[in-house]
């Protein structure tokens, strides 16, 4: 088996035994960004439940062969493969990118579940996962500083092909922080103002997918949601906020 294939939650399928021929379903679409806490975040920043599936329900299939050294040592393998890629929220991750993850769950298989007392090596078959977002997200956070407040700051920030709602820090001091959100044409889109002052020490978290905002003072987290000033909304990065003909996309500016 050739190692370094694909890999299912961190894991090489060729651990198992499993070499892949082909993986129709796979590429998808390009990434876009996501900032993520770990890979993919436990799809914890995506909109998804751990059970859902697309509606047009798109498959993952892993085409391939598990080879043991006897029967019975196959037969183990595709157990230990089986359930391997049984145990719930999937990040699948194939050799053609490896810093892209997709987002699965375990729908079927077609290996064979022989008796030990055959004497085939070899279960030829496939894994099917149903596919839970038809987009590709970049395996790690991609992270964007902007380093003084006003214009002279305001910092472009990537789309990709679909919908992305950023996790963002403001640091102090800053009173009354303000995140403004431009498309790329410099149209203004979105607004975000927190109602607090921040000590040297202290962090605003706004983590725009859970809509919540967190406030971290001498020491001490607690939740900032009644910060946020009234009629602002939490941003989000969409393909339509940027320009393909010339490259550019939406951007960030900090006010204090």
């Amino acid at each position: 088996m050739i190692p370094g294939t694909v890999f299912v939650n961190d894991r090489d399928l060729a651990d198992f035994g499993f070499g892949l021929t082909r993986a129709p379903g796979s590429y998808g679409h390009a990434a876009h960004g996501v900032p993520l806490e770990r890979p993919a975040a436990g799809m914890g920043l995506t909109e998804l439940d751990s059970d859902a599936e697309m509606e047009d329900n798109p498959t993952i299939t892993l085409d391939g062969l598990v080879r043991g050294g006897s029967n019975a040592d196959c037969v183990s393998k595709v157990g230990r493969l089986i359930d391997w890629c049984s145990q719930g929220s999937l990040e699948v991750v194939t050799a053609h990118a490896l810093d892209r993850v997709m987002l699965a769950r375990f729908r079927s298989t077609t290996l064979p579940i022989a008796d030990p007392t055959f004497v085939s090596k070899d279960a030829l078959g496939s894994i099917v996962l149903a596919r839970k977002s038809p987009y590709v997200f970049e395996r790690y956070a991609r992270p964007y500083v902007i380093h003084t407040t006003g214009t002279a700051g305001r910092v472009q920030v990537l789309a990709g092909d679909g919908p992305s709602r950023p996790v963002m820090w403001i640091r102090g001091s800053a009173t009354n922080p303000k995140v403004s959100q431009y498309d790329a044409y410099g149209n203004l889109l979105q607004e975000l103002q927190c109602n607090v002052t921040l000590g040297t020490n202290d962090w605003l978290e706004i983590n725009c997918l859970a809509r919540r905002i967190m406030l971290y003072v001498a020491g001490t987290w607690s939740y900032g949601d009644s910060l946020r000033r009234d009629g602002d909304a939490f941003p989000v990065i969409a393909p339509r906020h940027g320009s393909t003909e010339d490259g550019r996309s939406c951007s960030f500016q900090l006010s204090s």
